[in-house]
């Protein structure tokens, strides 16, 4: 038999849950109260009902796993057996157990062949052979032969006499006392309950440890954020600086452009006609070095015709007639010839 599927319409505190099952082992790892021993106390009763006689407990299974919320009181479990798919429909009423409703289908189809006893006929034993075997809680664990246990380990002992059975009790039994003694805290059980004690104890030192761990984490987000506004800072800085640099730089370009004009000014007042231009400067200082030229050959003119210049310096001594006293002169040379 395979469990596939169920539906919890309603059982204890869950409430419209579709949970599906593959083909390996399933885990169920959670916190406690978190529904795990609701789900297998809901398979179970999907297979054998709820019984209301409470067999010496508190308060029956019928009273402890009615829906916390109200609502309708059970589910479905949908298993493959021998090659059909079964669906098991089973409702619950508060109290009364002759007011539970069970319907089955195989392969879709209502059938009755599985009968009341469902469990029984699938798995081969009764519901207490169930609980002392295939159902497990963490709040109470009895591993103990019953006659539907003893039947089904009738089929598996090689001999099927009575003392072989005795031997397979015996080994059950011993089995037993090293997992948990009637007597005292040894046993496997035990131990690992204490190893559960020290490992939660361990988890809430670290918890402990993780809670002072969050306070660093939050000291060093703000130291964090704190150096990114002091780098922000620092580049604002430089970024003045700069600008700082740039400005004493304007400065002195602005104290030479002062001075530049105050020269353009004297120059315009020298020259008020304006400033030659490149060419013009260019053809002033041609002329400026003919000029030194021929200075530089009248003194040495002067030197060698020293006399023929004193006696024209003396002739010309109230300064060279001009061009019209020249041309007068000219025209009363020219009469004196024609005449």
């Amino acid at each position: 038999m395979r469990i596939v599927s169920c539906y919890i319409e309603g059982f204890g505190r869950l409430s419209k849950q579709n949970i599906c099952f593959d083909r390996n082992l399933q885990q169920f790892c959670q916190q406690n109260g978190t529904g795990k021993t609701t789900l297998a106390s809901f398979i179970k009763a999907m297979l054998y009902g709820l019984p209301t006689d409470g067999k010496g407990r508190k308060f029956n299974d019928r009273k402890h796993f009615y829906p916390f919320d109200g609502g309708r009181f059970g589910g479905n479990l949908v298993l493959e057996h021998g090659g059909a798919t079964y669906k098991i429909e089973r409702f619950f009423d508060r109290l009364s157990e002759t007011k539970d409703t069970l319907t089955v289908y195989r392969n879709g189809t209502l059938t009755t062949e599985l009968g009341e006893k469902i469990g029984e006929r699938l798995l081969g034993i009764d519901q207490d052979a169930f609980e002392r075997t295939l159902y497990v809680t963490s709040d109470q664990i009895e591993i103990e032969s019953t006659d539907s246990i003893n039947g089904k380990l009738a089929k598996y002992v090689e001999n099927e006499d009575e003392e072989s059975l005795k031997e397979a009790l015996k080994a059950l039994s011993e089995k037993r006392k090293k997992l948990k003694p009637t007597r005292g805290e040894n046993g496997m059980i035990p131990s690992l309950r204490k190893e559960i004690t020290s490992l939660m104890s361990q988890i809430a030192d670290k918890r402990a440890v993780a809670g002072s761990l969050s306070a660093d984490y939050c000291a060093l987000a703000e130291m964090e954020q704190q150096k990114r506004e002091l780098l922000a800072r620092q580049q604002k800085l430089f970024s003045t600086k700069a600008v700082l640099a740039q400005w004493e730089q304007y400065e002195q370009l602005l104290s030479g452009s002062h001075e530049a004009e105050k020269r353009m000014q004297t120059l315009l007042v020298k020259y008020p006609k304006g400033l030659p231009d490149a060419e013009q400067a260019a053809a002033l200082c041609r002329e400026a070095d003919a000029l030194w030229q021929a200075k530089a050959k009248a003194d040495t003119d002067s030197g060698t015709h020293g006399e023929a210049y004193l006696a024209l310096k003396k002739k010309f001594a109230a300064g060279i007639p001009s061009e019209e006293e020249l041309l007068s002169v000219k025209a009363d040379a020219e009469r004196e010839k024609e005449l």
